[in-house]
């Protein structure tokens, strides 16, 4: 048995009008992505004017305490590749966790817990005072055996 209900009429749409709606919308995205506080984008839009005005990027202090769980997390970052274990593009902050704790296997527990509270933080985008107190001790035991004992291998891979 065939269904011989006539279909509904499609109204029809001005295209111009329904692009105008969409680069509208597209605006308010944008704006809004922008504005996230703590986001990827305020990094960039603060690092954008120094590139302009031939000023370095963002340095890094490696001996002060961290300001945030992203700040901590960033000090691993910029630490590993001194020391010749930059994240690879392609890397997870996990998988980079994993690597770099297999090759620094005296700091595999800390990597791991700033990592996980990195990975928590940034997709939550939210810090607990308790996020902040645990990756600053993980950070801190961190840059007590890199940096203030460079010489001292950590576990079979050493730091170097």
């Amino acid at each position: 048995m065939v269904d011989r209900t006539p279909s509904p009429r499609v109204p029809r749409v001005d295209i111009a009008e329904a692009r105008k709606t969409l680069d509208s919308i597209r605006e308010q995205v944008e704006r809004s992505s922008l504005r996230t506080s703590g986001s990827f984008f305020d990094d960039l839009r603060n690092l954008l004017p120094r590139l302009r005005h031939g000023q370095p990027g963002i340095r890094v202090d490696l001996r002060a305490p961290p300001k945030s769980v992203r700040d901590a997390y960033r000090k691993v970052l910029v630490l590993a590749a001194q020391r010749g274990q930059p994240r690879e593009p392609t890397e997870s902050p996990r998988d980079f966790a994993q690597r770099l704790g297999s090759t620094w296997i005296d700091l595999a527990e800390p990597l791991d817990e700033l990592t996980r509270r990195y990975v928590a933080t940034r997709y939550r985008e939210t810090t607990s005072d308790d996020d902040l107190s645990s990756v600053r001790g993980a950070w801190e035991r961190i840059r007590r055996q890199t940096l203030d004992q460079p010489s001292k291998p950590l576990g079979t891979g050493g730091v170097d």
